[in-house]
């Protein structure tokens, strides 16, 4: 009987171990790319469902790597650098993901010509990852943007069946930065993602209509794409048999994100509050805001500005209340009006960026023109709106002074209180006379570097306030 016992419970740790094993191999297998290109080694794949070897290899392995070495695609003297695999097998119709780092070589996000960094083709599939040939938004409305396109590569009934994502994200990408993209599908929608962060969803129309043959980084034939010019490196190409989740397609970012050091060190706001709510008439009155400084980067270089704005903050129990004053020229780009034309990015206009949770990467983002024009966003779904915000501004002898006030129970939040902190970027983009980009926070090639936001603490109402009363030469950008 004593044997039967021992023996029972032996059969049971053995059961017990086997199903331990099969189902902790099932979940690592799970997040397991299908395809893996590293690039380190060799063009050859690390990991394929078939022969790693490529079938066509004109790309170059290059050093500078965001990890080792890295693949030199794109088009160069009309000659084209891709490297293409079998797809068989390393793409699943029914739901995937494409990830990989990228980055501009001899060109930026204001680049009109058409780039492409990824195509996999079948009889009647298709999959591509793009950035659009800049012809204007009145001539297609994917015009300057990063593209993913997914489904069929015919037509069914004279119609495109083919679903696609896209974000105005690139158009902010410097020379010589890296970038992570990843591309997702399911059964339901179709996904992309820049830098950790989703940008557009949109819902599946189709699904390819048979299996892919050829998966090729660079694009095929990128020579034959119409205004395909410029080389990238790509790096890090991973494709899964599953749609990835958020979480994971920002912890793979996460790992291997760069580091961008500035010469200017982050530092630390105090805010009071105030007992009189600021008005928005574009006046800004001394002793308005209980917080006035300046110190504007340009995020091409992360150093301070050659043309310098002040801004001004303060904070009452219902709202958040943030003056700009900032040179305006009358060559200015500021025709867009309304509410969420995401070409108001694209004027002469002003952005805030405030992240209530700095143990989160969550944020709002709004922008501003003189047109009167606002743009928000939260965590880049331009879905969220804030309808209560208040805003005014006005342009005289060269200044344009602008106010809003951000109601907290339009972000959602507790209204805070003395000690509490938040990060926020402060933004003014010039497009006239010489366009120049600037932000408060220590961030280079991009606004939205969450990590960089400065940080912001409420202070109570008796705490000091801190006010330039003088700032120089406005119109000049000398603040001395």
């Amino acid at each position: 009987m004593f044997m039967k016992r021992i023996m029972r419970v032996s059969h049971w740790l053995v059961l017990s171990v086997l199903a331990y094993l099969f189902y902790a191999g099932t979940s690592y297998a799970a997040t397991e790319p299908l395809f893996y290109a590293p690039f380190d080694e060799g063009v050859n794949a690390a990991k394929s469902v078939g022969s790693p070897v490529p079938i066509n290899k004109t790309g170059v392995l290059v050093d500078g790597g965001i990890y080792g070495k890295a693949l030199s695609v794109g088009v160069e003297d009309g000659k084209g650098y891709w490297t293409s695999y079998n797809a068989d097998g390393n793409i699943r119709l029914e739901q995937g993901t494409i990830s990989f780092w990228l980055k501009p070589v001899d060109w930026d996000g204001k680049d009109k010509n058409f780039k492409v960094f990824f195509t996999a083709w079948g009889d009647n599939a298709f999959i591509a990852i793009e950035k659009y040939i800049d012809i204007g938004v009145a001539k297609s409305a994917f015009s300057g943007r990063l593209l993913f396109v997914f489904g069929p590569s015919k037509q069914k009934d004279n119609a495109w069946q083919q679903t696609k994502a896209s974000s105005t994200v690139i158009g902010e990408w410097q020379k010589n930065e890296w970038h992570h993209i990843a591309g997702t599908w399911d059964d339901k929608s179709v996904k992309l993602y820049v830098d950790g962060k989703l940008v557009d969803t949109r819902p599946l129309i189709a699904i390819p209509a048979t299996t892919f043959k050829h998966l090729d980084i660079g694009g095929f034939t990128p020579e034959k794409w119409k205004d395909n010019i410029g080389r990238s490196l790509v790096d890090e190409f991973k494709i899964y048999d599953s749609a990835l989740s958020a979480k994971e397609i920002y912890e793979d970012w996460e790992k291997k994100k760069p580091v961008v050091k500035s010469s200017v060190k982050s530092y630390f706001l105090s805010v009071p509050m105030v007992q009189k709510a600021s008005v928005q008439d574009g006046v800004i009155d001394k002793g308005e805001y209980s917080l006035s400084s300046t110190g504007f980067l340009n995020i091409s270089t992360a150093t301070y500005a050659p043309v310098q704005s002040q801004y001004n903050i303060a904070y009452d129990q219902k709202n958040l209340y943030i003056g700009i004053a900032s040179p305006f020229s009358e060559k200015a780009m500021a025709k867009v009006t309304g509410r969420d034309d995401v070409n108001v990015a694209k004027e002469d206009c002003i952005e805030i960026f405030l992240n209530p949770a700095p143990q989160s990467t969550d944020y709002f983002h709004f922008i501003f023109n003189s047109a009167g024009a606002v743009y928000d966003e939260k965590n880049r779904d331009s879905g969220w709106n804030a309808p209560g915000v208040r805003f005014n501004s006005r342009k005289a002898n060269g200044v344009w002074t602008f106010e809003a006030a951000i109601p907290f129970l339009q972000l959602g939040v507790n209204p805070p209180v003395p000690g509490d902190v938040w990060t926020l970027n402060i933004c003014r983009s010039f497009t006239a006379p010489k366009a120049c980009y600037t932000c408060i926070a220590p961030s280079k090639s991009t606004y939205h570097n969450v990590s960089s936001f400065i940080r912001m603490k409420f202070a109570d109402p008796y705490a000091p306030f801190v006010n330039l009363n003088s700032i120089g030469d406005l119109l000049a950008g000398n603040l001395g």
